[in-house]
């Protein structure tokens, strides 16, 4: 279950950057997407498999230092006077090659602030220590939640909820930047790149009304049979925070049924966000990291 979830917040996080031509890269051990923005929630890296590249990079360095070498000594104490220095602490197999990647990730953002995902399939241990020790800092831990249609109880239609209406024109879409722009400024550059008529799309974007003032948005992401919902927001100076939640949430969960989607997936790190959702029928299932790297005075 928690390779759905991984594919769908990876599918979702590439997804608009794509269209919108930013630089997106990916190759075996990373994916890399960099919206040139000056916010880490629109630049990331994830999809890191970087144990298994580090310890080719280290047999193949051995195998070199192994042939140059004019003295009878074994492999192992190659690798002991390729390490010295470090007695400090124990060294993992391959650490400099990683070490030298996440510098290489570093100046590919070119002083910008950007977020490295750690989801549970890729490297998660040691990885996250080398990168506190470059000066990442960990933001909370994204707690991963899916609810299953099939299995899950109903969610129940809402009375007096709020008008949702999906974003499809200029006007609709204004109204949604002036909501997602109270959680980073960056985003009203960001989604002023789409253009009408939308056709085709994986990502759909709603917008809470309570009476003719936008209140909360959202994002539906699908990819195969997983709907994701991403960037659930309230206005910052809004009052009725919860209930605006709430009534987006349970008119989002049904919209997913409504499309016969097998599983309905969302990331939190709020507590109180996190209690709504077991109250509609969603359960934990695993954990995201996201760890943070801000360049020196910002």
């Amino acid at each position: 279950m928690l390779e759905k979830i991984e594919q769908n917040i990876f599918g979702h996080l590439k997804f608009l950057p794509r269209l919108f031509r930013f630089n997106v890269q990916k190759n075996e051990h990373t994916t890399l997407v960099n919206c040139d923005l000056d916010s880490p929630l629109l630049n990331f890296v994830y999809d890191t498999h970087l144990e298994a590249w580090a310890k080719s990079q280290q047999d193949a360095y051995a195998l070199i230092n192994a042939s140059k070498t004019k003295k009878n000594r074994s492999i192992w104490n190659i690798f002991l006077s390729f390490f010295s220095g470090s007695s400090s602490r124990t060294v993992r197999y391959g650490e400099q090659f990683v070490n030298a990647y996440i510098d290489k990730i570093i100046k590919e953002f070119n002083g910008q602030p950007f977020c490295w995902l750690i989801s549970p399939s890729c490297d998660p241990r040691w990885l996250k220590l080398l990168l506190l020790q470059k000066g990442f800092f960990l933001k909370k831990t994204q707690h991963a939640l899916i609810y299953d249609p099939n299995k899950d109880k109903a969610i129940e239609e809402e009375r007096n909820k709020l008008n949702v209406v999906k974003v499809e024109d200029d006007d609709t879409l204004r109204d949604f930047i002036k909501v997602i722009e109270t959680k980073d400024s960056c985003f009203k550059k960001f989604y002023n790149q789409l253009q009408f008529p939308i056709r085709h799309l994986n990502e759909s974007f709603f917008i809470g009304y309570d009476r003719e003032n936008p209140v909360v948005i959202a994002v539906l992401y699908l990819e195969n049979d997983t709907i994701g919902i991403y960037n659930l927001w309230c206005k910052s100076d809004t009052d009725n925070l919860e209930l605006y939640r709430t009534q987006m949430a349970r008119y989002l969960t049904r919209y997913a049924q409504l499309k016969n989607c097998k599983t309905i997936s969302l990331l939190t790190s709020n507590s109180v966000e996190h209690h709504l959702y077991d109250t509609l029928g969603f359960r934990e299932v695993g954990h995201f990291e996201c760890l943070e790297w801000h360049p020196k005075g910002k």
